[in-house]
């Protein structure tokens, strides 16, 4: 696993570009990279939902589409659109947000760090950091499947790791598939169809843990195939990270696209 610094944004980029060129190697074709940002760079990759312990995720998901269809304007199509949306209102899943965007990423990992100041123990956590993944270097790892790229669910591959069959308590599950034989043990790199405002602005990706607690980094870096990164940023107080962020048009009423958000942004630039 690669870790460095950054003291700014253009040391960030400038950082990311060194990180591309060493996983692209001799080859000239293009890594798909994913960006996630931290409030703190000791936090492991471990989703919400394997954070708490004993979580009974599935009755969760179960009374979360029982109640609430009526608030929404498009029912989803679908199991996947539905985790999609527990993961938006914040229940704890075993999804992990990623970003096709650094900048994306930054802004969390700067806000993140901003709210986490608010408790005397995170005061004492090292501070925030943008990760960098490969995709298909996890799904390599996770199917062993010569097919590294990103995996678009729905499907008859990808279901194995929904709520029904994958989450605490279920045992691994071995399944056939074109063929050849899988489990749902390992995390997968997902493509999300983008119908929601705040997936399609934020670039959103996804990762989906499986029956597996490790952390994604863990998983990744035990094997020569895997490329992941950690980036440090230095000074977060700094509010230079977040000027040069606005001028190139990342801040959270274009990440969330809704009146509060406006509200909220000019809360900060006022300071009222």
């Amino acid at each position: 696993m690669i870790n460095r610094s950054a003291s700014g944004v253009i040391d960030l980029l400038r950082g990311i570009y060194a990180i591309r060129k060493r996983w692209e190697g001799a080859s000239d074709d293009e890594v798909e990279i994913w960006f996630r940002g931290v409030g703190s760079c000791k936090y492991t990759l471990i989703p919400g939902a394997y954070r708490k312990p004993e979580l009974d995720e599935e009755s969760m998901g179960n009374e979360f589409e029982q109640r609430s269809p009526s608030y929404f304007d498009r029912e989803p199509t679908d199991e996947w659109d539905w985790y999609f949306l527990m993961q938006h209102y914040r229940l704890p899943t075993r999804l992990l947000d990623w970003s096709e965007s650094p900048l994306v990423a930054l802004f969390f990992a700067l806000d993140s760090w901003k709210q986490d100041r608010a408790t005397t123990r995170a005061r004492r956590l090292p501070g925030p950091c943008v990760w960098m993944l490969e995709p298909g270097s996890l799904n390599l790892i996770s199917t062993d499947n010569v097919d590294n790229a990103p995996i678009v669910p729905p499907g008859k591959f990808s279901n194995h790791w929904l709520l029904r069959q994958c989450g605490y308590g279920k045992p691994v599950a071995t399944f056939e598939f074109e063929g050849k034989t899988y489990t749902n043990a390992l995390p997968l790199a997902i493509m999300p169809k983008r119908r929601e405002p705040r997936i399609l602005a934020q670039q959103g990706m996804f990762t989906v843990h499986g029956a597996s607690r490790d952390a994604l980094e863990s998983v990744v870096a035990s094997d020569r195939r895997g490329r992941i990164a950690c980036i440090r940023l230095e000074k977060p107080a700094s509010p230079g990270w977040r000027d040069d962020l606005r001028t190139l048009g990342v801040f959270r009423a274009a990440l969330f696209p809704e009146p509060d958000s406006i509200a909220l942004d000019l809360r900060d630039r006022y300071e009222a």
